[in-house]
């Protein structure tokens, strides 16, 4: 699932009204891109052993443009995605 051009700016304006700090933790520059695809974590309840993925949370990969240092937002966090009950 990529994201659309339109979501990427959407994106980055959002993370700019909730001062999310733009330092690189890892080089210290202050240039990032929103990644075009988006970023999949898997979750676990850990109820069971061994630990079986039981969900995901759909996630924003925000690349820093100098190193590469990468962050992940959560898309429904972030209101970008419509979340539907079951």
């Amino acid at each position: 699932m990529g994201l659309p051009e339109n979501y990427r700016e959407g994106i980055s304006k959002i993370l700019v009204e909730k001062k999310v700090t733009r330092e690189c933790e890892a080089c210290g520059e202050k240039k990032w891109t929103v990644a075009s695809q988006v970023a999949i974590t898997a979750v676990s309840d850990m109820d069971e052993m061994p630990i079986v993925a039981s969900g995901n949370i759909p996630s924003a990969a925000v690349v820093c443009t100098n190193c590469g240092y990468i962050r992940f937002h959560s898309l429904s966090a972030l209101g970008v995605l419509d979340v539907q009950a079951g």
